[in-house]
């Protein structure tokens, strides 16, 4: 019996020794690899698959102590471990053969690396997906669309272990595998901003990037301007195109000179497809074209710019010096990230931010009871409106105590209620000098003014998402017209 266990035993070191002995061979066999990865010899140094390693790295700060455990393989199935390759600045591009993004993301870094990067010592490695055709890569190689190293993640390994669920994905990595810059979106913008961080990492001024004349997008702007981005993004001008998709006004040119980024001027905005980044009022709609950023870092806005968009037909009383404090942008610099996204998602959920410039700024007031000598017949048809009752449905409520509600249900002026209820004065502001000289000084009338510029910002300052989630401006706005017995 004993004689049997020790025969099982040596048969089974035999075995091991044997596993191990081929083991050894095969990374000494790996050692001495060499594969061709368009015409360039890349030495291999060990046999390790990433099979253990597949986790979520989506806040990986460095590669270095993970590229090691990659196999990828060339156009030929020979394989290579992917550390031996990035040993110098490297912009990694992981993409697929069926992708549009990517083959013109391939072209556009090709074209910028062929005119100046490589000679400054740059390098590209593209990571084909495992789902990419390898006649469609030959192809491209044959045909010089595809012009710098490549391998592929056969197995799809690399795909799981970064979570790559989309194509293309860039990183730029320095000379120790740190991350400098990641994406797994392209466009135009972001081949810019890869430009600003490829100039970056040699050490050169990023600013040489932008050419004269030309629009960027407030996400180049993000770049080094943060925090200015931040509160841009929490301003009513980063949500201006939103309001013309709200109303369905995005085929309107006539909006668009105030709604987009320098539209009718060269190199602005053309069309939400043709000009993605340049819809809204973004940072150069004030600052201008962020290609002249390099010649005149420290331009400044000029004095009367608001007034192009903000006349009195499309803003009743805009009060430029109250905008200016209101996006002044040192308003958010305490922000954090996540506090910002935070808000700029409450925000979206508003159907438009609360505009204290476009409200009346008036401070003495004569109460609706001597607009009725006039105006009897609307006097008389207010009186009963919901508009004309507001405080007294608070008090029903038992909220006429609420700090939150009193603004909304009454005319009030520096935390004092002048009037109960939202008398005329709330909408068409003071009428003091109207009832001195009435032909001389006009009532604001909102008859013929524009729904998306005026009507409808003024009502939802009340009326928004918060306060009355129900409201419909196209039908209740037919009740104010109801009430003033029009």
């Amino acid at each position: 019996m004993h004689s049997l266990f020790y025969y099982k035993m040596r048969t089974a070191y035999f075995f091991i020794f044997i596993v191990l002995l081929n083991f050894s061979f095969f990374c000494k066999k790996e050692e001495k690899l060499q594969i061709s990865l368009n015409e360039e010899k890349i030495d291999t140094s060990s046999g390790k698959d990433a099979k253990f390693a597949l986790k979520t790295y989506f806040e990986l700060k460095n590669l270095g102590h993970f590229i090691d455990t990659f196999l990828l393989s060339d156009i030929n199935d020979s394989n290579f471990i992917l550390k031996s390759v990035l040993k110098d600045k490297t912009l990694l591009i992981y993409f697929s053969t069926n992708c549009p993004h990517c083959s013109q993301a391939l072209h556009d870094i090709d074209s910028i690396f062929s005119n100046y990067y490589y000679s400054k010592g740059l390098k590209i490695l593209g990571i084909a997906s495992s789902i990419s055709s390898k006649e469609i890569l030959k192809s491209k190689i044959i045909n010089k669309e595809l012009k710098f190293p490549f391998l592929i993640d056969k197995t799809g390994n690399f795909a799981s272990a970064f979570n790559i669920k989309a194509t293309p994905q860039i990183w730029i990595l320095d000379n120790n595998q740190n991350i400098v810059f990641k994406t797994d979106t392209y466009s135009l913008t972001t081949l810019h901003i890869i430009e600003i961080f490829l100039k970056t990492i040699l050490n050169e001024e990023p600013l040489t990037v932008f050419k004269p004349g030309h629009y960027y997008n407030p996400l180049v702007c993000k770049e080094c301007h943060i925090k200015q981005y931040q509160s841009w993004g929490l301003s009513a001008h980063s949500f201006s195109w939103d309001a013309l998709k709200k109303e369905g006004k995005t085929m309107e040119p006539n909006c668009f000179y105030c709604h987009s980024t320098d539209y009718g001027s060269k190199n602005g905005f053309v069309s939400y497809i043709r000009s993605r980044g340049l819809e809204s009022v973004t940072c150069e709609s004030c600052h201008g074209p962020g290609g002249e950023h390099f010649q005149t870092s420290n331009k400044r806005v000029p004095a009367n710019i608001c007034l192009n968009c903000h006349k009195p037909e499309y803003s009743l009383w805009f009060d430029k010096d109250l905008a200016l404090k209101y996006l002044q942008h040192s308003n958010f610099y305490n922000l954090d990230w996540k506090t910002y996204v935070s808000k700029r998602k409450q925000f979206m959920a508003e159907n438009f931010p609360d505009l204290p410039f476009l409200k009346p700024q008036d401070t003495v007031y004569q109460k609706s009871e001597s607009c009725k000598s006039c105006h009897s017949d609307i006097y008389n048809s207010w009186v009963k409106s919901k508009h004309s009752n507001a405080w007294k449905i608070l008090v029903a409520k038992r909220e006429n105590n609420n700090k939150d509600c009193i603004a909304c249900h009454n005319l009030v002026r520096d935390n004092k209620i002048i009037e109960s209820g939202v008398s005329c004065e709330r909408c068409h502001g003071s009428g003091i000098n109207h009832s001195i000289d009435p032909e001389k000084f006009k009532m604001v009338s909102l008859k013929g003014k524009s729904d998306i510029c005026i009507k409808k910002p003024f009502c939802v300052t009340c009326h928004n998402q918060r306060n009355d989630p129900k409201f419909d401006f196209e039908n209740d706005y037919k009740y104010v017209i109801m009430e003033h017995g029009f």
